[in-house]
């Protein structure tokens, strides 16, 4: 997760570097920017939440069922596997943002309604975004109350009845890494649900019409 932040702050940081340099970049540069750059930055954004969803999972098996956690879901090649899955899901939702510019003749980066404004691209759209924004927050919001109630009852019953050192270090690790998990969540749903709304219903006609 921590990488994945960091490749997209540092595209978003290139994009801004781009678009003050517009008058000036190469056409290699001005066609990465008009057709890739904004496929790169949502894909890291969207296995961003995907890893998010992956933490929180990570918790509740952790914490509902900790014999087959250990032996099965804690390995390598699980781990490996869901972060390998949540990226190429990351990629998947993306792929229209592959298609939504184009270059004019003027060499201007404008969005391509010829493909926009197509009923089936429309359809792929709003999926993407489900997928993106609405299903991971749905799945984080669920897994983490549930997370928020094992840990409520853990305090109520377990660290009354023993109170043993082991057993405290593993409710105070389960909690430590729920507590990330539910500030990820929360995060995730407050700042890109808006964002996911805001962005799905923008108009570039209606933008140009304004003249904002």
């Amino acid at each position: 997760q921590a990488i994945l932040s960091v490749l997209t702050l540092v595209l978003l940081i290139s994009g801004c570097v781009m678009d003050i340099l517009d008058d000036l970049m190469p056409y290699p540069l001005l066609f990465f920017r008009a057709y890739i750059w904004l496929f790169l930055v949502n894909s890291l954004m969207g296995a961003y939440g995907n890893l998010v969803v992956v933490l929180c999972l990570d918790r509740y098996v952790a914490m509902h069922r900790p014999l087959y956690y250990r032996n099965q879901f804690a390995k390598r090649r699980v781990r490996y596997s869901m972060i390998v899955g949540s990226i190429i899901l990351g990629l998947l939702t993306c792929l229209h943002w592959l298609v939504i510019n184009c270059i004019d003749d003027q060499g201007d980066i404008v969005e391509n309604f010829e493909v926009t404004d197509d009923i089936p691209y429309i359809i792929i759209r709003t999926l993407s975004y489900l997928f993106k924004y609405l299903v991971p927050g749905v799945s984080m919001a669920t897994i983490t109350w549930a997370n928020i109630l094992f840990l409520r009852r853990s305090y109520d019953d377990e660290l009354r009845i023993a109170r043993q050192e082991s057993m405290d270090l593993v409710v105070n690790s389960h909690t430590n890494i729920s507590r990330i998990s539910i500030f990820l969540a929360v995060t995730f749903i407050v700042c890109n649900w808006p964002y996911a709304v805001i962005d799905y219903f923008y108009d570039e006609s209606v933008r140009s019409t304004i003249n904002i």
